[in-house]
C-alpha cells in the first residue's frame, strides 16, 4: 500500500508544472540568440568562409579576387566602407544596402541581449545553456526540409518575405550572378548548421554536469 502510495507522489510531482518565471525565459530567449547570432556572424565576417565556399559552388575566379570581393561586401555589412561602383552595379549595391539593413536589425537584438546580461549577470543561470542546446538544435535543423526544393524556397518565399522589391534578382552583367549560385547558399546553411552544433556541444560539454 505504501509503495502505491509512493508512486503516486511521484506521479503527480512529475504533473506539477514548474511555476512561469518571465526572467528565466528571458534568459532563455537571450541565450538562444547569442548562439544563433554567434554561429551567423563567425560565417558572415570571415572572408575565408567566402572563399572556400565560391571555389565549392564552381565559382571559376583567382583567389585573390575573391577575397577583395568577400572582403568589400564584409566591411560594407560592417559600415567600413562603401561598395566600389566600378565592381558592383547600382542594382547590386542598392540590394546589399538590404541586407546590410537585415543585418543591422541582427546587431541591435544583439545589442539588447548584452545590455539584458549586462544588467542581470549576477542572477543570470548558465545551466540555462542547456535548454538552448537541447531545444534550438531543432529549430536550426527545420530549414533542411526545403533543400529538395530550395531554388524555389529561395525565390519564391525566402525572398519574398525578406525584400519588398527585386533588386535580388541578378543577371550576367552583375557580378553577384556570377559568384552567388544556389549552391554557395546551400553550403552556407550547412556550414552554419555545422557551426551551431559545434557551439551545442560545447555547451553540453560545459554545462551538463
Amino acid at each position: 500500500m505504501l509503495i502505491i502510495i509512493n508512486m503516486k507522489e511521484k506521479t503527480n510531482n512529475k504533473l506539477k508544472l514548474k511555476p512561469f518565471c518571465l526572467f528565466n525565459l528571458l534568459e532563455q530567449l537571450f541565450f538562444s540568440y547569442f548562439v544563433f547570432i554567434f554561429g551567423m556572424f563567425v560565417l558572415l565576417f570571415n572572408p575565408i568562409f567566402y572563399i572556400i565556399l565560391f571555389k565549392l559552388s564552381g565559382v571559376q575566379l583567382p583567389i585573390s579576387l575573391l577575397f577583395t570581393y568577400s572582403s568589400d561586401l564584409i566591411l560594407y555589412f560592417l559600415h567600413l566602407s562603401a561598395l566600389d561602383s566600378a565592381v558592383w552595379s547600382a542594382k547590386e549595391v542598392a540590394h546589399y544596402g538590404d541586407v546590410r539593413s537585415i543585418i543591422d536589425w541582427f546587431n541591435y537584438y544583439l545589442v539588447i541581449s548584452i545590455i539584458f546580461v549586462g544588467l542581470n549577470f549576477r542572477k543570470i543561470n548558465l545551466s540555462n545553456l542547456k535548454f538552448v542546446s537541447s531545444k534550438l538544435k531543432y529549430i536550426i535543423l527545420l530549414p533542411l526540409v526545403v533543400l529538395p526544393f530550395f531554388s524555389y524556397f529561395w525565390d519564391n518565399v525566402f525572398h519574398k518575405i525578406m525584400f519588398s522589391n527585386d533588386l535580388w534578382i541578378m543577371v550576367p552583367t552583375d557580378l553577384s550572378y556570377h559568384i552567388f549560385y544556389y549552391d554557395f547558399f546551400i553550403l552556407s546553411y550547412l556550414s552554419f548548421v555545422g557551426v551551431e552544433f559545434g557551439l551545442f556541444y560545447f555547451i553540453n560539454k560545459k554545462y551538463n554536469k
